[in-house]
Parts: C-alpha cells; structure tokens; sequence
C-alpha cells in the first residue's frame, strides 16, 4: 500500500463499508449513496448478488469477486467480512448475477445466466 498505481479503467458500485457496523453502513447507503433499500436494492430478499472485496496480504492485493444465486445483502456484506477484506463494493444483482469460465478444454461457460451482461470484470492470474 502506498505505491501509485496507473488504472486504465475504475468500476463502482454501492459500498459495503466493512469496517462500519451495520446501522452505519445502511444509513451511508439511504442518505450517502441514495440507495432505496427495499427498492432498488431489496436488502432482505435473498436474490442473486455480485460482489468485490478487496484484501491485501504480505503487500500483495488480493480480490474476491463473489457471484451468489441466492443472498440478502447482509450475507453478502458478512462473506466479505469473514474473508478479512477491508473493504467491499456491491456490483449488480439480480438477474445480472453471472459468471463466465474457461473449463478444462478452454471453453467459455455461462453458469445459471439468462439474459447479457453488458459489463463485467475479467480476472487475470499473472503468476
């Protein structure tokens, strides 16, 4: 940490504020980021939730990108906690849940998708 990275690109999305509790996080998330909590994001529904948390170990970051089917928000916000992330953004959901990856012939497989994604984010191992 410390050291100035160049991006090419920045995603966003609503904040999981892990180091808040959880009154806090919810009261950033209605007055801070005007999100509607049982609108928009429907906080205690158990639907599909994409997320990404971000840890570093040994100065090494470390990103956990994290596609469930079936999640309230808080047990999407508590995952990432109990991975020690210091912190975590909540990307789409919903139907917009996906994952796509190569299987052991190279090929491109959609899991449990129905409709396109238009964005996503590609993780590259570089080891």
């Amino acid at each position: 940490m410390g050291t100035a990275i160049k991006y090419k690109s920045i995603i966003s999305g609503g904040s999981l504020s892990l180091k808040n509790e959880e009154e806090v996080w919810l009261k950033e998330l209605k007055e801070i980021e005007n999100f509607d909590l049982n609108g928009t994001l429907r906080y205690t529904e158990s639907i599909g939730r994409t997320g990404l948390g971000f840890k570093v170990v040994n100065n090494i970051w470390q990103v956990y990108l994290v596609v469930h089917e079936n999640a309230t928000l808080k047990q999407l916000r508590n995952y990432f906690i109990k991975q020690d992330c210091f912190e975590a953004i909540l990307l789409d959901g919903g139907g917009s849940s996906g994952i796509q990856v190569k299987n052991s012939a190279g090929t491109m497989v959609k899991y449990e998708q129905t409709r396109y994604i238009y964005n996503m984010v590609k993780l590259i191992n570089i080891t």
